[in-house]
């Protein structure tokens, strides 16, 4: 047998990594994600206690797995309607999860949106960038904290933020948004350290033929921002 290729290699060594993962907190967050949407989808929702349920399932183990590598503290995470698994994961209280999506007051919504979309201040550790309701408008957002992490290690020589990475979480209908477009742009160019996670639904409105180019750009595109 030759040598292997660097193919290969590389995939050997995120199955390294992946066995040194806490599965156990995977597994418990998975599972304590699942236990809220079964009360929101058999209780909370058909007795109109919250307006919205974004079920994660299927969406989970990714999120929590993610949320293993995101370790420095500067790593920021910009999400979306279907991103509490993530939350879960980075720390927020199960109780904030709950009251968020009832809008209780003095939870981390505040009762100010639709209790789907979750934020995790911090000053020192990985948190989550304030949400927005719009499709495809986590992108910019998160972009902006990938260039403030690249201008705070390249110019101001912060050894953290060099270790640091944003991360954009979003659904597969979500990359028709100029959000994403500008973002992927912006993201290539300049060489910035942010991570594209999206998920599909298989319920997002599907492209035609004339338009389905742009599905076929991604492969080519995204491999350059982990160059």
């Amino acid at each position: 047998m030759g040598d292997p290729t660097p193919k290969t290699i590389a995939s050997l060594a995120d199955l390294e990594r992946l066995e040194g993962l806490d599965w156990h907190r995977v597994l418990h967050t998975v599972l304590l994600s699942r236990a809220l949407d079964d009360i929101e989808e058999s209780e909370l929702y058909p007795n109109r206690e919250i307006f919205f349920q974004f079920s994660a399932r299927g969406h989970d183990v990714t999120q929590a797995i993610l949320a293993e590598f995101l370790t420095e503290p500067r790593d920021a995470v910009g999400g979306y309607y279907r991103s509490r698994p993530l939350a879960l994961a980075l720390g927020l209280p199960l109780e904030d999860a709950l009251a968020s999506a009832l809008l209780r007051s003095g939870s981390v919504s505040g009762a100010r949106d639709g209790g789907a979309l979750l934020n995790l201040p911090r000053l020192n550790g990985p948190c989550i960038l304030p949400p927005v309701g719009g499709v495809g408008c986590q992108y910019t957002p998160t972009v902006g904290w990938a260039q403030a992490l690249a201008y705070r290690a390249k110019v101001m020589r912060d050894e953290v933020c060099a270790r640091s990475i944003a991360v954009v979480h979003g659904g597969e209908a979500s990359t028709s948004s100029n959000g994403f477009w500008a973002a992927l742009n912006i993201a290539t160019t300049q060489c910035l350290p942010l991570l594209f996670l999206y998920r599909t639904t298989a319920m997002a409105f599907r492209p035609n033929r004339l338009s389905k180019h742009r599905a076929e750009i991604l492969p080519t595109i995204l491999p350059r921002l982990a160059a």
